[in-house]
């Protein structure tokens, strides 16, 4: 990572603790149910918050996936609420409801999300140039003793435009390998949908 992407995420950082600060205090100020005491242990909660996800959530994550993916996410909401309630509990002056330990958290990842879309516009373009670096530095040639095999994804590319890209001669060379040695084949996803796990399905079944 070189100084500018350095400096970036630092600030990126910087801004995310500073809006979820902010949601905190906001949310003290407009719900009677949830009471922070003094404003700096708004700052607490958000450090307490990061590390207790950086410590637990990858524990948590392996333990309860399937509870996460049959509750299509919102097992992820409630184990934040709880990371953030048992936060809020350790700190003197901090009393909340259930319904404050689920919706804070909730609001502050909407918050950090949009501030992160704004202000790391470029992710796309940093992340290939940190792929591309990489790879140039791993020239080690070897031979390779079985045939290759290339995929290419399409995120959202339903087999209705597919079609229809092929019938209209947009895609001649997908004509030609359907006319000739290639089928065509519809599939669709299970759960859960994100694109990371359609290309498990498709790699591994």
């Amino acid at each position: 990572m070189n100084i500018h992407n350095l400096i970036k995420s630092t600030i990126i950082i910087i801004l995310m603790i500073i809006a979820s600060m902010a949601t905190i205090i906001a949310f003290s100020l407009i719900f009677d149910t949830f009471k922070l005491g003094n404003w700096y242990n708004s700052f607490i909660i958000t450090i307490g918050v990061i590390i207790a996800n950086i410590l637990l959530w990858p524990i948590l994550r392996r333990l309860l996936m399937k509870f996460i993916v049959l509750t299509f996410g919102i097992g992820a909401l409630i184990v934040n609420a709880l990371i953030f309630y048992g936060v809020c509990c350790l700190i003197p002056g901090v009393s909340l409801e259930a319904t404050d330990a689920f919706l804070i958290p909730l609001l502050m990842a909407i918050v950090n999300t949009l501030i992160s879309n704004i202000a790391d516009i470029d992710y796309y373009d940093s992340y290939t140039s940190r792929v591309s670096n990489y790879v140039s530095k791993e020239k080690k040639s070897y031979e390779q003793k079985f045939p290759g095999l290339i995929m290419l994804e399409i995120d959202g590319l339903s087999i209705e435009i597919l079609k229809e890209a092929i019938d209209k001669d947009m895609m001649p060379t997908v004509k030609k390998w359907i006319d000739n040695s290639h089928t065509l084949k519809e599939w669709e996803t299970d759960l859960s949908s994100q694109t990371g796990a359609s290309q498990a399905g498709i790699l591994h079944g």
